[in-house]
């Protein structure tokens, strides 16, 4: 699995694509990465575009992610935008991971498709009510 950091829509959203088999011991080292990469910009949004890589967790490994990329820096007010692998193998997966995260308190969600994900970040209002990323 490998991953590079980059951003969208100006400082505030930071965007991770990987590339490879998505395997636990992997994710876990690109969210310690991605949260530094984050801190150091001051970015509270993530897009994770997971749609060039194939699924390679196990259910297991996925219910312990959200406790796992806490140990690791992320935190809960955090938003984390997730588009799945193309080829649905693992839609099951990553809607458990939603709920998972979610019920945990992360504002986590998986979109399918990089636009309806950069729509939710950009434009949902925080808890707040202030605009996320005003123009």
């Amino acid at each position: 699995m490998q991953w590079e950091f980059d951003w969208l829509h100006g400082p505030r959203v930071a965007r991770a694509r990987t590339t490879g088999t998505l395997v636990f011991e992997g994710i876990l080292a690109m969210v310690g990465e991605g949260m530094a990469f984050a801190q150091r910009h001051g970015a509270r949004r993530l897009l994770v575009d997971h749609s060039a890589s194939s699924p390679g967790a196990t259910l297991a490994e996925v219910y312990r992610l959200p406790d796992e990329a806490e140990m690791r820096g992320l935190t809960r007010d955090f938003r984390l935008a997730i588009v799945p692998p193309n080829d649905g193998r693992a839609s099951a997966d990553f809607a458990f991971y939603e709920d998972r995260a979610q019920n945990t308190g992360f504002r986590h969600r998986v979109f399918r498709t990089v636009d309806d994900a950069m729509t939710w970040l950009i434009h949902e209002p925080e808890a707040n009510g202030t605009d996320p990323a005003p123009e």
